[in-house]
């Protein structure tokens, strides 16, 4: 009997850019890089998993919050 896997959520570049707060080369870097998966759609357009974005987002504001990863913490704002 096969194994059925839990239905993927599936969001564009943009929107994975938007969900991570960086920007969309950033998003096809990490798919290319093989840290996220990901599904070419056509030679312009890709789909990644969009729950496994939100968990990368929130690990990685864990990790600000705790002061083990560099860059801004989350609810810094930037000096004007």
């Amino acid at each position: 009997m096969p194994v059925k896997l839990p239905p993927k959520h599936l969001c564009g570049t943009a929107e994975a850019a938007r969900i991570y707060g960086c920007s969309i080369r950033n998003i096809r870097a990490m798919a290319e890089g093989g840290l996220i998966w990901s599904q070419k759609v056509s030679s312009r357009s890709m789909l990644v998993d969009a729950d496994e974005i939100r968990r990368l987002a929130q690990e990685r504001s864990r990790l600000r919050r705790d002061g083990k990863l560099g860059g801004r913490r989350p609810g810094d704002r930037q000096s004007a």
